[in-house]
């Protein structure tokens, strides 16, 4: 009994660990969209500007198509992730709930175990 609690606590560990790892991954994507979505509205603003020549407004469209592009991708990215953060986190949840039940018929096991102690 003792060898499957030690076992399933060490499942809820790696649950965690994959939890934990999804989330910083979420945390990371998400602040990358937050730096292209200031650099498209930089280079908008360039791109608008009266002053900025015909040859560098052409080089500004192509690095908005570019910055366009990556913004997406993370946007697929960041949906993924955030599939993969709730699937870890329902797999840590059924991990503990099983932890959890050894737990407890350990402990029952204990008392029985203490009460049979007692009677000698």
């Amino acid at each position: 009994m003792i060898y499957r609690v030690q076992a399933q606590e060490s499942i809820v560990s790696r649950m965690q660990e994959r939890v934990d790892n999804a989330r910083l991954r979420l945390s990371q994507v998400r602040f990358e969209q937050k730096s292209r979505t200031v650099s498209i509205k930089q280079i908008e603003e360039k791109q608008n500007r009266n002053e900025t020549p015909a040859s560098e407004k052409k080089e500004l469209e192509d690095a908005l198509a570019q910055e366009k592009a990556r913004f997406d991708a993370d946007a697929n990215i960041e949906q993924e992730t955030q599939t993969t953060l709730i699937d870890a986190e329902e797999q840590l949840r059924i991990a503990q709930t099983k932890l959890g039940g050894l737990q407890d018929q350990l402990d029952r096991l204990e008392k029985v175990l203490e009460s049979f102690e007692r009677q000698k």
